[in-house]
């Protein structure tokens, strides 16, 4: 399927547009608009309610900031997209697609092979305004009886290392906190509302329920 791309500029997710640009035409079915004046981008596309698709290059807004919002009943053939890349590293081969409630089901299915196509790896996400939380706190635990192969204050580096481009990009408040007891106990000091847990296989699943089960009687 034939696709436009209109560049404005200043792309995160393609700096280098050249990818993109071949095979491209005026009046391509799917119209992909990157670069940091998107909304500037979408006014030049012309009948945009005949095209199969427009794909819009996302930062931190959500698509509804373009489409509009309309209480989980908007959708139409515009899409949200945005590769992931941290900080000013090259961006990845994974490209987030951001779909609302009432997608044109064939607009989702051009979208996903164009960047397939481009040999991407394509993630289907939800439009959601916001972010899940305003605050991240990053728990290292310590054990007097475990001797990791990196220690606590390795693992603060580390994790300071990567979570500070992180946090210079999204403007996010990500700090980092050792703990020695448990983890609600951590929580609790930092004044965190909620607690994410790593699972590695059915046995960690089977512990962190009864982690959990145990931290709601604590603190509900």
């Amino acid at each position: 399927m034939a696709h436009a791309l209109i560049d404005t500029g200043d792309s995160r997710s393609f700096p280098d547009a050249g990818a993109l640009a071949q095979g491209a035409t005026e009046e391509g079915e799917v119209v992909i608009v990157i670069g940091a004046e998107v909304k500037r981008g979408l006014a030049r596309v012309k009948d945009q309610e005949r095209k199969t698709a427009i794909l819009l290059e996302l930062g931190t807004e959500c698509l509804g900031v373009y489409t509009g919002e309309a209480r989980g009943s908007e959708g139409s053939n515009v899409l949200g997209f945005a590769r992931f890349r941290l900080g000013d590293a090259e961006p990845t081969r994974l490209v987030e697609l951001v779909k609302q409630p009432r997608t044109d089901p064939a607009a989702l299915a051009a979208a996903k092979k164009l960047f397939e196509d481009a040999g991407l790896t394509v993630a289907v996400c939800n439009d959601f305004p916001g972010r899940i939380v305003d605050r991240l706190i990053l728990g290292v635990g310590t054990h007097h009886g475990k001797a990791p192969l990196l220690d606590a204050a390795m693992r603060v580096g580390l994790l300071e290392e990567v979570a500070k481009p992180i946090a210079e990009h999204t403007g996010a408040k990500i700090s980092i906190v050792t703990f020695d007891d448990l983890a609600v106990n951590a929580a609790r000091r930092n004044h965190a509302g909620l607690i994410v847990r790593g699972l590695r296989d059915a046995t960690d699943f089977d512990y962190e329920m009864q982690m959990g089960r145990h931290e709601r009687r604590d603190e509900p």
